[in-house]
């Protein structure tokens, strides 16, 4: 413990290392953050040689005593407290889609799935009139987290973010309130969490479920927004690297996106954007890459017996000007797609190499 007081508002996070064995240890295990919370002020007051007197309780008889110059002392709380606890575990949290479009706000994928056996990841969420109030139930069978951000665009970047996620060593489920920067950096918990209140999670059979109380309109618009508003939600999944993390990992596919803008105040049922251009990229280069390049080696190799005069060098050099052709634009579309050269610094070696790969 310092020797000295931290301060109001000092976070402490400890380190430590456990062993197991020679051969077994873990370095560098974190402890949940706390924070130095305001001591309040508690009156002492000083009992001068006060006498009680013989006292009978439940037919026991306390003799008298003399108290001389006694001094009570103030009673103190911890003045550490954890800035995130995990939230009031519960053995399910069964999804009721049963008002989707009358009474809640719903997405699910499937459409068709009706629990977390069957559902890959599912929304519901209800506003309360009385306490403009947005209730969230997340759920998402990754087994890591399950995340809901809303965009003022189709893209990632300058989104809030809620979350659930599992801390893998306790199975345990924690709520976050998130912000996400640019799109290509790991989603940061947002150091205000005072917009939303966490209910309940459960972790049942790989799936990752919990129930989020959201601020419709918060104090502080920065990185929490106005829920009353327009938004674009992006619906993500992924891994958990464990529990009272400062960020969410990378996630396991690229985001599923609301087909509009959505007021989440108004029930309705969810659709989701085809993304055309990304679905054009993919086949225009499998087309190229696994189709016409390999016609245009089998004519290189095999066709100049066949034709020996040379027109399997014209289908050739014809094939290998439109694969030319075909890549050129394949790669425009995902440009015009992304806006810009998407780099992750998060994970060189997996996240990066199909773009300069290929």
């Amino acid at each position: 413990a310092p020797s000295t007081p931290l301060g109001v508002g000092t976070q402490v996070q400890a380190l430590c290392t456990v062993v197991q064995s020679q051969a077994v240890l873990w370095i560098q295990l974190k402890s949940l953050t706390f924070q130095e919370l305001a001591i309040p002020t508690v009156a002492i007051t000083t009992i001068a040689n006060a006498t009680v007197a013989n006292t009978t309780i439940a037919n026991e008889t306390i003799a008298s005593a003399t108290i001389a110059n006694a001094t009570a002392s103030p009673s103190r709380p911890s003045t550490m407290a954890p800035t995130t606890t995990p939230l009031p575990t519960v053995p399910d949290i069964p999804l009721d889609f049963s008002g989707c479009g009358t009474t809640t706000l719903c997405y699910r994928d499937p459409t068709n799935c009706n629990g977390a056996g069957d559902c890959k990841f599912a929304l519901i969420g209800e506003y309360d009139a009385n306490t403009t109030r947005m209730m969230f139930h997340l759920m998402s069978n990754s087994g890591g987290f399950a995340a809901v951000g809303f965009s003022r665009d189709i893209n990632m970047g300058e989104d809030d973010v809620i979350a659930c996620q599992r801390d893998t060593n306790t199975d345990r489920v924690y709520a976050k309130d998130g912000w996400n920067p640019d799109g290509r950096n790991p989603t940061e918990y947002d150091t205000d969490q005072t917009s939303f209140t966490s209910k309940e999670g459960a972790y049942v059979d790989g799936s990752v479920m919990c129930r989020i109380e959201r601020v419709l309109t918060p104090s502080d618009t920065a990185q929490d927004y106005d829920l009353s508003q327009l938004y674009r939600l992006q619906f993500a999944t992924g891994s958990s690297r464990g529990g009272q993390m400062e960020s969410l990992a990378k996630h396991n596919a690229v985001p599923i996106v609301s087909d509009r803008a959505v007021n989440v105040t108004i029930p309705q049922i969810i659709g989701v954007e085809g993304k055309p251009l990304i679905k054009a990229h993919g086949i225009i280069m499998v087309f190229t890459w696994i189709g016409l390049v390999n016609i245009g080696i089998l004519l290189a190799v095999h066709f100049k017996v066949v034709w020996p005069t040379g027109e399997w060098f014209q289908g050739h050099r014809a094939i290998m000007l439109l694969v030319w052709g075909l890549t050129v634009i394949g790669v425009i579309i995902i440009f015009v797609h992304a806006k810009e050269w998407v780099y992750d610094k998060s994970n060189h070696a997996v996240h990066n190499a199909h773009p300069i790969v290929g």
